[in-house]
């Protein structure tokens, strides 16, 4: 197993750790039971990893990671996080949600408390008694051991880092969103900062799921692994952080740590992957969730393009049939734009909704 630094927190962290919702059971799209999810973590946790990322609007999270590590030692590395907008205007949600973090985890400290999103409510962040304050008093209660923030923006990031107040940074950085290695990762190994990497397989856009591998006329090799050799080829990379729902996937992940140091895909590896991405297109879902029935028209954004993407990358006709189970259209969106707003990606979110509900026979 190979292992790197997090940045001046000097806590030494597996390269590939968990993250993402799917495994931890806050999406309704490929959750797995609770009994499910502490078995695969706890293989993961067997095999070598020891990191887990989580946060409070992952639905039941942490209560499932607090389940597999008790009793473990040692126990892994925890970092877990709270959204800004979900404090605007309440200063002690922040605190709240610190406590009730302990609470689900079972631990007395969490060893990283993350800002998330700071994109959005930057300004509160830093105000008088905002969020920053807030983990600062907790971190010196003893609540928690580090300070970090997770963004989107790697300018924002920097924007972030520059106050001094954070260890870490948490953004996406995979082969299709490669900007973060411009600038932030150069700043970021000046300045001793551990960087975690989310989304390093795009959102599942890099990888064949597993459950649909069956449904194909040939079996389409997963880009996952490579997808992830990108990433922790890179040397200002502490972690990554992929959602693992099956011990196959953690298997599968952790084989990319058989080279010591992790080999860099070849160019012919990466054309083959670029050539997937075109299918999708400039744009698409990195699957974060954040659109989703964000306004009164409700709509199940992230599920239909997943069953798009499924359609699109694998010609899989059954996609067509399970959109329209779902029984929602382009034509419910209220054009209200809410949707957008919230997406971390910029992407024209409803521009994509009419796109794919055209392709997957809607109107």
């Amino acid at each position: 197993m190979q292992f790197r630094a997090l940045g001046r927190t000097g806590m030494q962290v597996s390269a590939v750790g968990f993250g993402g919702i799917p495994i931890m059971g806050g999406s309704p799209v490929g959750d797995v039971s609770e009994e499910e999810a502490v078995h695969i973590i706890r293989c993961a946790l067997d095999r070598g990893v020891n990191f887990i990322d989580t946060a409070r609007s992952y639905g039941q999270s942490e209560h499932r990671i607090g389940l597999a590590i008790k009793g473990r030692e040692p126990r892994p590395f925890i970092a877990t996080k709270t959204y800004i907008e979900h404090t605007t205007g309440d200063p002690e949600r922040f605190t709240r949600d610190i406590d009730e973090s302990l609470a689900a985890l079972d631990l007395d400290c969490i060893d990283l408390y993350q800002i998330h999103y700071i994109d959005r409510g930057y300004e509160f962040a830093f105000g008088e008694d905002g969020a920053v304050a807030r983990l600062k008093r907790a971190q010196a209660e003893g609540k928690i051991r580090h300070i970090g923030v997770t963004a989107h923006d790697p300018d924002i990031a920097i924007r972030a880092l520059e106050t001094g107040e954070f260890e870490t940074i948490q953004v996406p950085y995979n082969i299709a969103k490669p900007q973060a290695a411009e600038r932030l990762f150069p700043w970021c190994a000046e300045h001793g900062i551990g960087v975690i990497v989310m989304k390093p397989i795009a959102g599942g856009a890099l990888a064949t799921p597993h459950e649909i591998i069956p449904h194909l006329a040939e079996r389409d090799l997963p880009t996952a692994t490579n997808a992830l050799r990108f990433v922790l080829a890179h040397p200002a990379v502490s972690v990554a952080i992929p959602g693992m729902d099956s011990t196959r996937e953690v298997d599968e992940n952790l084989s990319v740590l058989a080279q010591d140091p992790v080999r860099a895909p070849s160019e012919a590896e990466l054309a083959g992957i670029r050539a997937r991405l075109s299918a999708l297109g400039e744009h698409f879902c990195h699957a974060c969730t954040y659109c989703d029935r964000v306004c009164e028209a409700n709509l199940p954004l992230s599920d239909i393009f997943r069953l798009e993407r499924h359609l699109v990358l694998y010609g899989l006709e059954q996609a067509r049939s399970q959109f329209a189970a779902l029984g929602r259209t382009a034509e419910e969106c209220l054009d209200c734009g809410k949707c957008e707003e919230r997406c971390p990606y910029r992407l024209p979110v409803r521009e994509q909704l009419r796109r794919a509900t055209a392709a997957l026979g809607g109107t």
